[in-house]
């Protein structure tokens, strides 16, 4: 049971939720680290994820959960870079938040089970994961373990993620935009 919770996020195996005050409490499955507390145990009761104090908002993936902090950067934890990004761009699973790198001015985040994906206050639109079918991002790696702007996303407005593909509402007529599998 957890009292004061603003926000849920639901991963396969996990969930999290965002307190009052900015603290993130996590429970289910931590095969990956995705409870956030220094370990790979299970927990059937919410616990407070080590080192986040300042959430505004969180979002999960299949194994991983990142938050949006007051100061406008993100930490991740859970499954390494295919599918929440690290602090240095590796793919060992983290099982405390680390700070994804050179990403500052985040005002908005969306994860889909393999990509999280963030839009800074002057409408760029970053995404790092897997990039399912080299097809998301563009021609590359099939996984982005650091943030890559999204060129067709201009001054985004909003963003969406879901199944294995990611939207947004973007630039002055406000049209709608998707990348990812059975998008251009």
């Amino acid at each position: 049971y957890l009292s004061g919770a603003l926000q849920v996020t639901v991963g396969h195996s996990h969930a999290c939720a965002l307190a009052l005050g900015g603290a993130v409490y996590c429970w289910g499955e931590s095969s990956q680290g995705q409870l956030g507390r220094g370990s790979w145990d299970d927990s059937f009761v919410p616990v407070r994820v080590l080192g986040v104090d300042a959430a505004t908002a969180i979002v999960g993936g299949a194994m991983h959960t990142c938050a949006l902090l007051a100061s406008g950067q993100v930490m991740c934890w859970g499954r390494g870079g295919s599918q929440g990004g690290a602090d240095d761009g590796s793919t060992r699973e983290r099982t405390q938040p680390a700070l994804v790198a050179d990403l500052g001015g985040v005002v908005e985040l969306t994860a889909n089970d393999f990509t999280t994906c963030a839009r800074r206050s002057d409408g760029e639109v970053l995404c790092w994961g897997r990039n399912l079918g080299k097809r998301p991002y563009g021609p590359g790696p099939d996984e982005h373990h650091l943030p890559v702007a999204i060129a067709a996303f201009r001054d985004a407005h909003q963003i969406a993620a879901g199944g294995l593909h990611v939207c947004a509402i973007h630039g002055a007529d406000r049209a709608l935009a998707c990348v990812g599998l059975d998008h251009d």
